[in-house]
Order: structure tokens, then sequence, then C-alpha cells
């Protein structure tokens, strides 16, 4: 059984952009999909862009720099798009002993439909 989820990140994305270290990994997921909400209160605090935020950006600059180079990612596409699995042209088929389930309606419609 095949199970596609988009909210999680894909191993694959993680290691086109060279994100292979856990730490790597997690600043990533608390500076672009969770948020640092410490780090957040600081910066409404005293307005002032938190020392340790540099410093994570500082760290994470080649997976950055790749995510740009690879993904054209900037400021108005979100990190979340493009980490998190696709799972649109999933077709998911299961087979018990000799059972083998019908192909649903949609499965049909969308077979029915011209080609992009």
């Amino acid at each position: 059984m095949v199970l596609c989820n988009v909210n999680q990140v894909s191993l694959a994305f993680l290691n086109s952009i060279h994100a292979t270290a856990d730490v790597d990994a997690q600043l990533l997921f608390e500076e672009f999909i969770d948020g640092n909400v410490n780090l957040w209160k600081e910066y409404e605090r005293t307005g002032q862009v938190p020392p340790k935020f540099a410093a994570n950006l500082q760290k994470l600059q080649p997976e950055l720099d790749a995510l740009k180079q690879i993904y054209g990612w900037n400021d108005t596409v979100s990190f979340g798009k493009l980490a998190s699995q696709n799972c649109s042209d999933l077709i998911l088929y299961a087979k018990y002993m000799s059972f083998t389930p019908q192909v649903s309606e949609s499965v049909k419609l969308r077979e029915s439909l011209p080609q992009r």
C-alpha cells in the first residue's frame, strides 16, 4: 500500500537541496514551515531581527541557494508547496488475496479526460 501525505516534506526534496543533516532539516522546518515562536515573539517585542534567526539563515545559506537555483524559489513561492510530496498522479491499487477491487468511478472519469 502506498500512502501520500501532502503535508509532509519529501526526503527526495531534502536530498535535492543537500539538506541531509538532521540539524539542517530541523532548521528548515523551524524557519519555513512550523515557525519559531520564541524568535517571532522576540521580533515583535524588539522590532529587530533576532541574532539567532540571522545565524540560522546563514547556516542554511547553501540549502537556500540550492532552492533558488533548482526550484526558482523566492519570497513569493511557498516553501511548503515546493517541499511537500507530489500526490497528483498517485494511483492507489490494492489486492487482498484473490479479491481485486473495481476501478473507482473517479479513476474511470480521469482516464476518459483528454491528456494534458
